[in-house]
């Protein structure tokens, strides 16, 4: 059995069509609703064959804070209490964005998920200070990364240029007194690692998550900038299955399923990845990612249909 996690927060219309394209017998879906969505989620129905569960206690998600920690995990938890009511288990953990959807179909992604258990799928790059996403995300300090995120959602007349460029230079200061999180990790012993959000994890690797909960480094993991995007890697690669957990440099695609793309020849570079349209079609298709974000169905819910087409039709050569 696989648990698919979805997080969102919008368009609960998608959300279901999204939960919708997932329905296979061997996959139950686990959703956290952000508390700040007013849709009624009464619009999410679970697919035939597929039990749908939902996160009774929500919170509101931001990025680059523990809050999105908080909600994957929630998710976890209620997958694994679910296994125990159920007397079923999971085998592997998708973690998807509400704004994702499918590439491959169900039993394609059963199947080689079944093929290559425990591997996990998990985009993980190290490097330490050379690497400058590592420098940019492990540079502060909890103080820093409070004020910053106080200052981003909650004080509206100052210009986000100048938060960014006080916190570029309250990490310089940092680094060169040796006061960040980089150097606590680094006198911790603690490898540094980092990489997309979304990925797909074995059991073996989340019950050790689940098991370092509460200890002062992981502690100090989640008080640190943009913990979506490095807590799970330092954990994955401190786990029993770290030696599955390739470590990559940043030229290389990235590892995880889940495709998404900054820049193109046509486009100028993004903060965050492009919506997709029908335009990228084959380049989905072509891809060997399983799952692609970010879509949008108020720009463009062609590109889906077209999904849902190429599907069906690799289903039915399969069966």
């Amino acid at each position: 059995m696989i648990a698919a996690m979805v997080m969102c927060h919008k368009n609960l219309e998608q959300v279901n069509r999204l939960v919708q394209s997932l329905s296979h017998p061997e996959i139950d879906i686990f959703i956290h609703v952000d508390s700040k969505c007013k849709e009624d989620c009464g619009i999410i129905k679970a697919p035939p064959g597929s039990r749908v569960y939902f996160v009774e206690k929500t919170v509101s998600g931001y990025l680059d804070d523990k809050s999105l920690i908080d909600i994957t995990l929630s998710m976890i938890k209620l997958a694994k209490e679910t296994e125990l009511l159920m007397s079923t288990h999971y085998e592997y953990f998708i973690l998807l964005s509400g704004q994702d959807y499918p590439i491959r179909s169900m039993s394609f992604i059963v199947r080689s998920l079944s093929e290559s258990y425990p591997a996990p799928f998990i985009d993980c790059n190290g490097g330490g200070k050379s690497n400058p996403v590592i420098r940019s995300k492990f540079g502060k300090c909890n103080l820093v990364i409070k004020m910053r995120f106080y200052a981003m959602n909650k004080i509206k007349w100052i210009p986000k240029f100048f938060i960014r460029v006080g916190t570029y230079f309250a990490t310089k200061l940092l680094f060169l007194f040796h006061l960040s999180d980089y150097y606590w990790f680094k006198k911790h012993n603690i490898e540094l690692y980092c990489g997309s959000a979304w990925w797909i994890l074995p059991d073996v690797i989340i019950d050790f998550v689940l098991s370092e909960i509460g200890k002062t480094y992981s502690n100090r993991l989640l008080s640190t900038f943009t913990p979506e995007e490095t807590f799970f890697q330092i954990l994955a690669r401190r786990s029993p299955l770290k030696d599955l957990v390739r470590v990559k440099n940043q030229k290389e695609k990235q590892a995880c399923k889940t495709y998404a793309y900054f820049h193109d020849v046509d486009k100028p570079m993004a903060n965050h990845p492009y919506t997709f349209t029908k335009r990228e079609y084959k380049k989905l298709i072509e891809s060997d990612y399983w799952f692609a974000r970010k879509f949008d169905t108020y720009v463009d819910s062609e590109i889906m249909d077209m999904l849902d087409t190429f599907r069906e039709s690799e289903s039915s050569r399969t069966i």
